[in-house]
């Protein structure tokens, strides 16, 4: 009869099912973002094995010029002119703290998110690096992840202005997470330092009473009184003026952005509600490192 029937096109297919191969899953193809990411994080990791050579001090302008232009090639990314004049025009000085130092203004290049890609691939060459101002350049959440890994990486950043850019609520997540990590790392290197400094001091420390016990002891209370202390590092600050993060200060509203797409059901629209835009600007704040500064004159073209 018919259930004969239908039992027996099932038996059918199952048997057809077993021996058919498993289907393979394709692997998940790369978007953009992460393979920015990794790039730029596998760049820092070759410079500070030194698989990579950086900059020299002598030509690190010439430097990153050609290294923008590779990115730009590898990246499919038409070389912004404004940018390369920048770079050019970028010079050596030499900081508070006696050593040298690099600055570069891109504010008004209009780089937008691949073209800020492939400028952080370049500076990440210049070690000596302490300032970069991408101020009013298109960018948006899309190089929000390689800004982050650029924020926790470069060793010696300590002011990066994202001023007048259209960076919301991923973004800054991005870029509070990256600043703890710099921050463990930072703590974790200086107890390193400070455990290693100890047990060198206690290898070489002369016996009690001994000449040179006293010699040592004198030498180092006239050091500690009349040498003075090297600057302290002021730390990274990041400025958010001008974004969507700005509200109530540098921003273009009096509160966190609100609308129909938190609205929804569901956790992905419900953790773009204002609640969760407050929550995030308090752990902002909370670091001390963020800054809502907001300048309207145009930089001078070099």
């Amino acid at each position: 009869g018919r259930p004969t029937t239908a039992l027996a096109r099932e038996a059918a297919k199952a048997e057809q099912r077993q021996r058919s191969p498993p289907r393979r899953e394709l692997p998940p193809v790369p978007t953009f973002e992460s393979e920015a990411v990794d790039s730029l994080r596998r760049l820092f990791a070759d410079l500070k094995e030194g698989r990579k050579d950086g900059a020299l001090l002598s030509g690190v302008a010439q430097t990153v010029r050609e290294r923008y232009v590779e990115s730009c090639k590898h990246w499919q990314v038409k070389p912004n002119s404004l940018a390369l004049s920048r770079i050019e025009a970028t010079k050596v000085s030499s900081g508070t703290d006696g050593l040298f130092e690099t600055a570069y203004d891109f504010s008004m290049c209009h780089i937008g998110d691949r073209g800020a890609v492939c400028l952080l691939h370049a500076l990440a060459y210049d070690a000596q690096c302490v300032s970069v101002s991408l101020a009013s350049c298109g960018l948006r959440r899309a190089c929000a992840l390689t800004l982050g890994a650029f924020i926790e990486l470069h060793p010696r950043l300590n002011n990066l202005d994202l001023q007048q850019n259209n960076l919301s609520f991923d973004s800054g997540e991005s870029f509070l997470a990256s600043l703890q990590h710099r921050l463990n790392s930072s703590r974790e290197q200086s107890l390193r330092n400070s455990s290693r400094e100890q047990a060198l001091r206690i290898a070489v420390q002369p016996s009690f009473g001994s000449p040179t016990m006293m010699k040592h002891q004198f030498t180092t209370k006239r050091q500690s009184t009349s040498s003075p202390r090297p600057p302290e590092h002021r730390g990274l600050r990041v400025n958010l003026g001008g974004t969507p993060l700005a509200w109530d200060r540098s921003g273009c509203t009096v509160g966190p952005p609100a609308g129909s797409l938190w609205a929804g059901k569901g956790e992905t629209s419900a953790r773009l509600a204002p609640s969760r835009y407050e929550a995030l600007r308090q752990a902002l704040d909370e670091t001390a490192r963020f800054t809502y500064a907001r300048s309207d004159s145009r930089s001078p073209s070099p």
